[in-house]
């Protein structure tokens, strides 16, 4: 009898046994599961990580060419004119010309030294500007040649002045055929437009002979950087 009863029993010994290797089958492949979830996100969490490493050296690399830009001007248009003749601002970069190296006084026409000075810097100008270090290449959106006056005469007259002489010098470089060809000539005038200033950035209190200027400034944009990550 107690044989009998040992062996209707066994089945169900079996039958849970069974069931016991199912469960921890599948808490293996839970596991598994699990295991292979926290790979894939550690491994994105690295790529992202590492995106963003690189994303922080180029705008590290930029803003460092970005502060050189004014000085890598300076020198290297200095190594090509040679020095005297103009300023460039330390912070901005903007490269200035005294009224009286291209103009006489009160006078909107370009006279002979003002022209052969253009036809020196113009080319070497533009060549600087578009052959900028690779994290500022293909950043400058615009250049601007711009006339300003001494706080002397009246505000019409001075912005009326600054603004003929603005356009003289834009005249001669591309609408002049003793102007000499540059490489560079056709993405300059792409680029460039004048401006009229006037009296506005000058001394009110004295007439300050240093405010007769023509300014070239050149506007560089920030890259996106985001857009660059993206495939």
């Amino acid at each position: 009898m107690d044989d009998r009863k040992f062996q209707l029993e066994l089945p169900q010994e079996e039958e849970e046994n069974s069931v016991m290797l199912s469960i921890g089958d599948l808490m293996s492949g839970l596991l598994m599961v699990f295991a292979l979830l926290f790979i894939i996100v550690f491994v994105q969490y690295q790529v992202a990580l590492e995106k963003s490493k690189e994303l922080e050296r180029k705008i590290q690399k930029y803003d460092e060419a970005f502060k050189n830009l004014p000085k890598i001007v300076r020198d290297r248009l200095e190594d090509a004119i040679g020095k005297g003749s103009f300023a460039v601002d330390p912070k901005t970069g903007d490269l200035q010309i005294g009224d009286r190296i291209l103009f006489d006084e009160d006078s909107a026409t370009l006279n002979a030294n003002g022209k052969i000075f253009l036809k020196q810097f113009i080319p070497a100008y533009s060549k600087i500007i578009f052959t900028l270090p690779v994290e500022l290449e293909n950043q400058v959106t615009r250049i601007s040649v711009e006339g300003s006056t001494s706080s002397s005469g009246s505000d019409r007259e001075n912005m009326d002045l600054s603004l003929r002489r603005a356009s003289a010098v834009y005249q001669y470089i591309f609408n002049d055929a003793s102007f000499p060809s540059f490489d560079t000539k056709n993405r300059l005038r792409e680029k460039m437009m004048v401006a009229g200033r006037g009296s506005l950035d000058s001394n009110k209190t004295t007439v300050d002979p240093k405010d007769r200027r023509v300014t070239f400034r050149f506007q560089v944009r920030r890259p996106n950087f985001l857009e660059t990550e993206k495939p």
